[in-house]
């Protein structure tokens, strides 16, 4: 599944707020409720998934201050 996170998402985004940051809140407008968002993971509706290199950076970059840029996110779910 891709999501996009846009620059909208980056705007709202809150620093250091695991439920807030631009990827949430880029899961949330796609209907997923419960998100949260650490510098490795992602968890969506109770399902923990490991970000990339450059997903994670981004994170840290965010939470950080730093400048960041749209992107995709590429998320894998299990197979029931």
């Amino acid at each position: 599944m891709k999501i996009q996170v846009t620059r909208k998402h980056i705007k709202a985004g809150k620093m250091g707020r695991m439920t807030l940051c631009p990827i949430a809140l880029a899961l949330k407008e796609r209907g997923f409720e419960n998100v949260k968002i650490t510098t490795e993971t992602v968890e969506v509706d109770g399902a923990e998934l490991t970000l990339s290199p450059s997903e994670a950076k981004f994170v840290d970059d965010f939470d950080s201050g730093k400048p960041v840029k749209p992107f995709v996110l590429h998320l894998r779910f299990a197979q029931a």
